[in-house]
């Protein structure tokens, strides 16, 4: 009798220690997915994984430098619901194709020389406050009291992009289940402040199914520390409505991960130009930065 207890015992301590060996990481967040294991929704982790294979499999197109690349970003579907030129339309394209160059190539330069002229070094408290939420989530220190908007979003831009993180990117899913350009226009009666939260009203529920809304999907906010001179919120106010663009990409890294990119621009009716209204990234992953 003694025996079998001592077995029984043995026997239970190893399955309870292989138990905790195999949980652990899930409970403590050190698991590769960083929020670790939802237990009160495996569905959700089901679905995530579901989701990345299903943006994984489908044609990219290495990004590159290159006239080809550029007729390629013009392929995009662009669903049009507003007042708008061409030229207007074609300068849009050629703002992703340039985003989509630098973030490949990981060139600091390369960024400065193609956005330097639109953009101004002045945050609102909000842009401020999310700038340093996205500094302390990236580099694991607070913000210094009297800091730049151009030294923080240079720092930022090293640590994402570095050789060795993985995060440049690599290709783009050009095609209708990857990529679309939904062009309108917003007014000031979304649900959310225009100047915190990009709308997503130009994108049908299908659409939102799709890139946004899966169940177990994850959106952060970019570091936006650029601004235009106009903010969105100061058009609509005064204009009444401002034309307004929401675009999806599906995006490859250099180290494999696929996930969803959303950038959205405004269009400033004083010089017409694309203003950048800031970017989301949804994926199952976390620690994505992406700044602009």
């Amino acid at each position: 009798m003694k025996r079998w207890w001592y077995v029984w015992l043995v026997s239970s301590l190893l399955v309870a220690g292989a138990a905790v060996v195999l949980v652990w990481p899930y409970l403590t967040g050190s698991h590769s997915s960083p929020r670790g294991l939802q237990w009160d929704k495996p569905e959700g982790i089901r679905a995530e994984l579901a989701k990345e294979r299903e943006w994984a499999d489908q044609p990219f197109t290495p990004i590159e430098d290159s006239k080809a690349f550029l007729a390629a970003i013009r392929g995009i579907k662009v669903r049009l619901d507003a007042r708008l030129t061409p030229e207007a339309v074609e300068n849009l394209r050629r703002i992703l194709f340039d985003q989509l160059v630098c973030r490949h190539s990981g060139d600091l330069s390369c960024y400065e020389a193609r956005f330097a002229e639109s953009r101004r070094n002045e945050l609102d408290p909000e842009a401020r406050r999310w700038a340093a939420v996205m500094y302390h989530a990236k580099l694991g220190r607070e913000l210094p009291d009297n800091w730049d908007a151009q030294d923080v979003f240079e720092e930022l831009w090293r640590a994402e992009y570095d050789d060795d993180t993985g995060r440049r990117f690599e290709s783009v899913a050009l095609g209708p289940q990857g990529a679309l350009i939904a062009i309108g226009t917003v007014d000031g009666t979304e649900p959310a402040p225009l100047d915190v939260l990009p709308p997503v009203l130009l994108f049908t529920k299908e659409e939102l199914q799709r890139w946004w809304s899966w169940p177990g999907a994850g959106k952060r906010g970019s570091a936006a520390l650029h601004p235009g001179p106009h903010s969105l919120q100061a058009i609509v106010e005064k204009e009444g409505e401002c034309v307004y663009a929401s675009v999806v990409l599906i995006i490859r890294n250099a180290d494999g991960e696929v996930w969803c990119w959303s950038p959205h621009w405004y269009l400033d009716p004083v010089d017409h130009t694309w203003q950048l209204h800031g970017s989301v990234i949804i994926t199952r992953r976390t620690g994505y930065v992406v700044p602009m």
